[in-house]
């Protein structure tokens, strides 16, 4: 019984440590994307002016 506990306290960790590698990309590509999109703005601006 021990060892099952084991084992499942250790995946449910591995799923945790999934998750939190996953969000930490979409984080990035979705302040990747903002900073793109603000660098084209103000580079428009600057072009208008």
């Amino acid at each position: 019984m021990r060892i099952q506990q084991i084992i499942s306290s250790s995946l449910l960790y591995t799923h945790f440590c999934t998750l939190h590698y996953a969000n930490n990309g979409r984080l990035k590509i979705a302040l990747s994307s903002l900073m793109v999109h603000l660098f084209v703005r103000l580079t428009w601006q600057a072009v208008a002016s």
